[in-house]
């Protein structure tokens, strides 16, 4: 029996105080992870760093969501096929 599997439209909970070393952390990882799939599609991308934020501390979580949110104006604006995803993700500190 074959199911179409559409693209998970999660969103990152974030809950307690946010603590800005954590929030980094998460950023620097989620920034790492998007370079390591530069090749795959941002929506993609995008879904499996919602995943990883499952579960995660609130802070680490709010750095994963910062790098998700970029990728999201990025492609909302186009910029996603001009620009390689690491780049639209920046290291904003």
């Amino acid at each position: 029996m074959a199911t179409s599997k559409s693209p998970a439209t999660k969103e990152v909970v974030i809950t307690g105080p946010i603590n800005r070393y954590m929030l980094l952390q998460g950023r620097e990882w989620a920034i790492d992870m998007v370079a390591s799939l530069r090749a795959a599609p941002v929506d993609l991308v995008i879904e499996r760093l919602t995943g990883a934020a499952a579960g995660r501390p609130g802070s680490y979580a709010a750095g994963i969501e910062s790098v998700v949110d970029e990728l999201k104006n990025a492609d909302a604006t186009g910029q996603a096929e001009e620009e390689n995803l690491t780049r639209q993700a920046g290291r904003k500190e």
